[in-house]
């Protein structure tokens, strides 16, 4: 039954993560017999959400003390919208644990419901991985910020058509940023700062007609000039700490009465060079917003 396997799920991952240290755990070391205690005793344990049937739709684990890594079990969770464990720096590994994990996820048997993928200032190492993410179709957020992932960007992401949020920050992934991710209509915030990308800003960004937060600072080898992009929504751009030159393109003014953007600003245009900026004079919003990376401390998520 559903509800049984549900509970071994959990359990498993209890012990992966050394739960009987956690901060909290309450429910997690109860012991069931029947498929009525798994269905009622499951969705009462701490940071576990249920719908009506006693289905797993939500595990909020965030800053609980979690020490180890992750089953690759738990994704076999079919009804799990929203997967939380953020801040628990002693979470390691890959997302997949096993050798044959990722030969098994299929629509049918991974977690196809997921909307939200937050694991963000763990230990988390390995690529991003698009083979777990393949068949989440209505994934909309995913932050996997401040871990130790590597390799490239993979250009499947581009196929995550509902994506409204990505935070790969504070890793250190390199190549060039796919030109794919222009593809990802309703993208609101694209934050792929402090990481070791190389090559330009690929053009396709400006079809991001929704995009409101566009973090590419501190990847030091990021280079090329900025390309004209109409971002009617955008509100925060980051581009300090990076080899692109040139000046901030006057499209960029185009509805965008608010915009902030963070970069390494010169006085005049002999001092410029790479990583500086000299703004278009006919970009008069542009001309008033921006700030130089050194009066203003890079934005962190959630202060936007």
């Amino acid at each position: 039954h559903e509800a049984v396997i549900q509970q071994f799920i959990l359990t498993l991952f209890f012990f992966a993560t050394n739960g009987h240290n956690w901060n909290k755990k309450e429910g997690f070391t109860t012991t069931t017999t029947t498929t009525r205690d798994a269905i009622n005793t499951c969705c009462a344990w701490t940071g576990i959400s249920c719908s009506t049937l006693g289905r797993i739709q939500e595990i909020r684990l965030a800053n609980n003390g979690l020490d180890g890594s992750i089953p690759w079990q738990l994704w076999r969770m079919p009804f799990l919208k929203a997967l939380d464990l953020s801040h628990n720096p002693n979470l390691v590994g890959t997302l997949f644990t096993t050798a044959g994990s990722t030969t098994t996820t299929s629509s049918s048997s991974s977690s196809s419901s997921l909307h939200s993928l937050e694991i963000a200032s763990c230990g988390l190492e390995g690529s991003v991985p698009m083979d777990l993410l393949a068949n989440v179709e209505g994934l909309t957020k995913i932050d996997l910020s401040n871990n130790n992932l590597n390799g490239t960007l993979p250009s499947e992401i581009g196929n995550l058509g509902r994506l409204r949020e990505v935070w790969l920050d504070g890793n250190a992934l390199s190549g060039s940023i796919p030109s794919e991710i222009g593809s990802i209509s309703n993208l609101e915030v694209l934050s792929l700062r402090e990481n070791l990308l190389t090559g330009t800003i690929p053009f396709q960004l400006s079809r991001l007609e929704f995009l409101e937060t566009l973090h590419l600072g501190t990847n030091n080898e990021l280079s090329g000039t900025i390309p004209h992009m109409a971002l009617p929504r955008l509100t925060a751009m980051t581009i300090s700490d990076t080899k692109l030159v040139g000046s901030i393109p006057e499209s960029f003014c185009v509805g965008n009465s608010n915009l902030l953007i963070v970069t390494n600003c010169k006085k005049n245009e002999k001092e410029k060079g790479e990583g500086s900026f000299v703004l278009d004079r006919n970009c008069s919003c542009c001309e008033t917003v921006s700030v130089c990376v050194e009066q203003l401390p890079i934005p962190k998520q959630g202060e936007l």
